[in-house]
């Protein structure tokens, strides 16, 4: 799905564009390297560079607020104008093959003329290939994301008075991937998962790869 190529950037996707079901005949269509409409899947020679998984912008938001006793502290990070490939789309959207739970978009096929659908008539030569690789499965990979909030109350130290054994003593509340914008039109569990981890040769792509977990931890910190 990528190439290195002297000239281009690296982590340059290098596929097939699909331009989606035809209304009227209910085949899939991609389009050639002239940009012209085919039905037929041409990996060999209709392939092109459609954009980087490398972002045009990448970057983050700490902030700390405090109040008397109160404080709360939120990193956002984020992305800007990359893409990323959901390579497990190839088989949850192939819709003649068992072996896979299918994803719910394959409901939306094309019966009759005029239907703007996801998928293809289950009559059109199409319905075993259309799933195969190509920008189908590369989407918008840009993200905001509420990475962890921070929210305590530490105790004033009249209340702690009195005794010898606690200094200081703060209840808190941590919660990480709380909160996730990316494109409406997104179809994965993630945008930010890349099945390849460390590897920077492929960046960008996930095949199965697990979204990231939201967690939430409530905690006490006690000082003597």
């Amino acid at each position: 799905a990528q190439r290195a190529v002297v000239g281009q950037s690296i982590n340059e996707f290098y596929v097939i564009r699909h331009k989606g079901v035809n209304p009227q005949t209910g085949d899939f269509e991609w389009l050639d390297v002239d940009g012209n409409p085919t039905t037929t899947y041409d990996p060999s020679n209709n392939r092109q560079y459609v954009g980087s998984a490398i972002p045009q912008f990448i970057g983050g938001i700490n902030t700390t607020i405090a109040y008397k006793g109160f404080d709360a502290t939120f990193l956002f990070n984020f992305t800007y104008g990359n893409l990323v490939l959901i390579d497990g789309l190839r088989f949850t959207e192939n819709m003649v093959a068992p072996g896979f739970n299918k994803s719910v978009a394959l409901l939306d096929y094309w019966q009759e003329v005029g239907d703007e659908a996801f998928a293809p008539s289950l009559a059109s030569q199409t319905v075993n290939s259309f799933n195969q690789l190509s920008t189908l499965q590369v989407q918008n990979g840009s993200f905001l994301r509420l990475r962890n909030v921070n929210v305590g109350y530490t105790l004033p130290p009249r209340l702690l008075s009195g005794q010898n054994a606690i200094r200081s003593l703060r209840i808190y509340a941590l919660a990480q991937n709380l909160w996730l914008w990316n494109d409406s039109t997104f179809r994965g569990p993630d945008p930010e998962v890349s099945a390849n981890g460390p590897n920077t040769a492929v960046q960008g792509q996930s095949f199965f790869a697990l979204p990231q977990p939201y967690s939430l931890q409530i905690g006490v910190n006690v000082g003597f």
